[in-house]
């Protein structure tokens, strides 16, 4: 049971594995912010962090299920 994780290029360095994109064991109840925080990310900047998830767009408080496909990419705003 796995969830594939890709990272966009500005995260990769910034993460704890270093990797554009690895598997990771999926759990019950696991959370696309309890993904985000798991790869080394303080919260304050993982709040500027999207998700897209089965190439939709995912929310922090989303439950991840086993086979799913997220993109963590840097989340920008303004005008």
């Amino acid at each position: 049971m796995t969830v594939t994780v890709r990272l966009a290029d500005t995260l990769v360095d910034l993460s704890a594995r270093k990797e554009p994109e690895f598997q990771i064991d999926h759990r019950e109840g696991m959370t696309v912010w309890d993904l985000i925080l798991e790869q080394g990310f303080r919260e304050r900047d993982a709040e500027a962090i999207a998700a897209i998830i089965n190439d939709a767009q995912g929310d922090h408080d989303d439950l991840l299920r086993d086979g799913d496909e997220v993109e963590l990419l840097v989340s920008i705003s303004g005008g």
